[in-house]
């Protein structure tokens, strides 16, 4: 595990006989960022207290801060990118292919107004770009009140990936996103729709 091989990087190593392993103490920090009920609420799923909690997300967080441009980074090099389209043509015979963008509704205690999803609760809107191996190149985080759209426009990814994405290539993400000559999103469906087009959906 990463964050395993990660850990001296911040911390002390943990000890054989501690009462939480660095797994036990990584799961405590995914369910922290993935509920909306806080650190009393995690503490109880793995039988701590708040405050040990609080503790454990945040070594694993700050694991993740210190290494994060190594951890999700985008292509550098021309054959970095054509390595990245080579494998999503070998997975899913999709050519020139240099990432699958989509989005992803976190809740989250409400801080302020104006975090309302439009399914009604408070959270965050976490668009991710990913290589065909699922490794993170970009991440993104907004108001849940804001569509996936806005989300994209708004980041540093939308404002300028049709600069520097090589010629020909494109991201592939779902109908929630516009349609770019570097974003391909899905045919609308329809009764009639062409073997191609529900091929490429």
């Amino acid at each position: 595990m990463l964050v395993q091989q990660l850990w001296t990087s911040k911390h002390d190593p943990i000890h054989h006989n501690a009462r939480f392993s660095i797994v036990e103490r990584v799961a405590c920090a995914i369910h922290y960022a993935t509920h909306a009920d806080g650190y009393e609420a995690t503490g109880l799923v793995f039988g701590m207290s708040k405050s040990r909690a609080r503790v454990c997300a945040r070594e694993v967080f700050l694991i993740l801060q210190l290494h994060m441009d190594s951890i999700i980074r985008m292509p550098s090099t021309v054959d970095e990118w054509e390595k990245t389209s080579a494998k999503f043509e070998d997975v899913v015979g999709f050519p020139n292919c240099f990432g699958a963008l989509d989005e992803s509704l976190v809740p989250i205690k409400r801080f302020t107004e104006g975090w309302y999803c439009r399914k009604g609760f408070t959270a965050f809107n976490v668009q991710a770009l990913v290589n065909a191996d699922l490794k993170f190149m970009s991440v993104s985080i907004r108001s849940g009140s804001q569509n996936d759209k806005g989300v994209y426009n708004n980041s540093r990814l939308g404002e300028s990936a049709h600069k520097w994405l090589p010629g020909g290539g494109c991201f592939v993400a779902d109908a929630g996103y516009k349609l770019f000559s570097h974003v391909l999103t899905p045919y609308p469906i329809h009764a009639g729709m062409s073997t191609q087009e529900a091929h490429y959906n």
